[in-house]
């Protein structure tokens, strides 16, 4: 099954957005054959991205 990382390059986000958006990543996965594996900020400030990370089931 193939893995994914995706990056979306995002201004003023936060760890409680993070939270938020992956509980919605998770509640529409089954739609689309994918599995949401975690989402996150990088540690280091100086990088504003959110990563995420997919497993493609089908």
């Amino acid at each position: 099954m193939p893995l994914y990382l995706d990056r979306h390059y995002v201004e003023g986000i936060g760890d409680d957005d993070i939270s938020r958006a992956h509980e919605l990543d998770l509640s529409i996965q089954d739609e689309y054959g994918v599995s949401s594996l975690r989402s996150g900020l990088p540690r280091d400030d100086t990088q504003r991205f959110v990563s995420c990370q997919l497993r493609v089931l089908t």
